[in-house]
């Protein structure tokens, strides 16, 4: 107010001052100015006290009317008695509980070719990579024809001595023949007549030499036989022996299926790249051993024989825990220790490796007691509360708790039947 005040008294001023300085000293003396200056002095004073009459009156501000606030209204539920579990849901695949780790255990080398591939259903004795054994071929293939050649002369050996044991025999029989007629004609002979009257120069002696001296050289081609075939026989024997041991050879540079089952892990070497001994290379899963396999954040919780829900294609089975990492074989893979085997029993057709089942283990179970919801639970420096209504007044309320699953918790202490729970 009093800067409109003080525009007022300026705006006389320089008027006055403004038509002193025209130069009109004909209108307005130095006595008019004097005048004219207490008039603004005097208006000065009453502009001060009263107002500029020039602006109308400024009415006075009223301040606004007081609002009563709007009464806080909570959303609260009614603390109730239930039933509360706490279970272990999640989703378990369908395993072998036969592998088998296959790798080269004497010899290693250059893969001069893999034969499957990652799923295939191989059965026991197929070869399943091999490695390069070009030099082991050509020796058995050296061997097998040194065999087929010391055969050839085994049978050309024993057989000319069997044509020199049956001439020999002839020729036996031949004396044998002559014996006997001598001895014939002798029987028949007239009294007075000897056997050299008819046969001059024969003798029964000497044919009966000349016969035991053949079957002497029959029994020598006899056992001229059997001594060489005896020594063919070993000669033979020992190609075959070193045909053997280098086949063994030859089946070290292969990897054969002991089992029959499905590929379930393949090496990623190459053919043309070289391996070594005892590297595994290949892992065979017997399809007719099927576990299920559970692989979550909860396996101590599994213990061995527990009963487990199991559900497979909308239809309920009973399973049971048969292994957990607290009891994996030692020598078992790190992924089997870090898992749970379950048995199914009476598993329908078609179930094959990696089918998917759902699984359920029960851990706890109370009936009759307070339940509230789990997000209406709050928690600061291990302190546990929930936020009750009481008298209309809002007031945190510290609880103890019993189980808790994903959507409910169980109130042990601080909460009574009846009592209203503010939401959030």
């Amino acid at each position: 107010m009093r800067f409109v005040y003080a525009l007022c008294i300026t705006n006389l001023f320089l008027g006055v001052f403004s038509m002193q300085k025209t130069g009109k000293k004909k209108l307005y003396s130095k006595k008019f100015f004097k005048i004219t200056l207490i008039l603004v002095i005097i208006f000065s004073h009453l502009f001060t006290s009263t107002g500029c009459y020039f602006f109308p009156k400024e009415e006075e501000v009223l301040a606004p009317p007081l609002k009563e606030p709007e009464k806080l209204v909570y959303k609260t539920i009614k603390v109730k008695k239930g039933n509360i579990e706490k279970r272990i849901n999640a989703t378990a695949y369908f395993v072998s509980d036969l592998q088998t780790d296959l790798s080269f255990t004497f010899r290693g080398g250059r893969i001069k070719s893999i034969n499957v591939k990652n799923g295939d259903m191989v059965k026991e004795g197929d070869i399943l990579i091999e490695l390069e054994s070009e030099n082991l071929e050509n020796q058995i293939l050296q061997q097998q024809m040194n065999l087929e050649k010391q055969n050839l002369n085994t049978n050309q050996t024993l057989s000319n001595l069997q044509r020199a044991i049956k001439l020999a025999q002839l020729q036996l029989e031949d004396l044998k023949k002559e014996l006997h007629k001598v001895k014939t004609t002798i029987e028949n002979l007239d009294k007075g007549v000897t056997l050299q009257d008819i046969m001059p120069g024969v003798n029964i002696d000497d044919m009966q030499d000349q016969i035991t001296r053949q079957e002497f050289v029959i029994e020598g081609e006899k056992e001229k036989y059997e001594n060489a075939k005896t020594s063919a026989e070993l000669d033979v024997k020992a190609i075959e022996l070193q045909i053997e041991n280098l086949n063994i050879e030859l089946d070290k540079t292969r990897l054969i299926s002991p089992v029959s089952g499905k590929i379930v892990w393949l090496t990623s070497s190459k053919a043309g790249e070289n391996i070594y001994t005892y590297s595994n290379l290949v892992r065979i899963a017997d399809v007719n051993r099927l576990k299920l396999k559970y692989t979550g954040d909860n396996l101590s919780d599994f213990k061995m024989g527990d009963s487990v829900e199991v559900k497979i294609d909308d239809t309920d089975y009973v399973g049971e825990v048969v292994m957990n990492p607290s009891t994996a074989p030692f020598d078992a893979d790190d992924s089997v220790k870090r898992s749970v085997l379950m048995n199914v029993k009476s598993l329908p057709q078609g179930i094959t490796l990696g089918y998917p089942a759902r699984i359920s283990l029960l851990l706890e179970q109370k009936e009759n007691v307070i339940i509230i919801p789990r997000d209406m639970l709050h928690g600061f420096m291990g302190q546990k509360t929930v936020y009750i209504l009481e008298d209309g007044v809002k007031k945190d309320r510290s609880v103890q708790t019993g189980i808790e699953n994903a959507t409910e918790v169980e109130i042990i202490k601080g909460l009574e039947e009846g009592e209203e729970l503010i939401e959030g």
